[in-house]
Formats: structure tokens, sequence, C-alpha cells
């Protein structure tokens, strides 16, 4: 997640609160119905850096997201 003007404390509570919602979902499969979960990462910035740059500490978070298991949001 990189969201603007938004602080570490801010992101981790609306990740979790999207985490919760996807969650709730349920989607029909052919049979069954189908649970959804995400694994999201974000990081909190407090200057400017370049876009790659954000990107890949945003993508450093997901990864150790999706080590822990699933259904997992990191913020760092």
């Amino acid at each position: 997640m990189l969201l603007p003007n938004t602080d570490k404390a801010e992101l981790e509570l609306i990740a979790n609160r999207l985490s919760q919602e996807i969650q709730q979902l349920k989607i029909q499969g052919q049979n069954s119905e189908i649970d959804i979960t995400v694994s999201i990462g974000g990081k909190s910035f407090t200057s400017n850096f370049s876009l790659t740059c954000m990107i890949d500490w945003v993508d450093d978070a997901l990864y150790l997201a999706k080590d822990k298991g699933k259904n997992q949001v990191v913020i760092t």
C-alpha cells in the first residue's frame, strides 16, 4: 500500500480494516463459497523518495507478510 499523507499508525489501521473487509467477502463458486484473504505490505515514508525506491520497500513488506502466512498485514 502506498498512501500519501498517511502515517504508520493510520496505514496499519487502513490495511487491517481492508484485510477484514476482504475476508468477509463471500464469493460463490460452482459448488461452494470461496473464502478470500489478502496479504498486505505497506511502508510509512517521512521524506520524498523516488517512486522506484518506495515500490521496492513496499514490495519487501509484502513479501514479509506473505512469509508470515495467509491473511497477514506487515507495515514497516
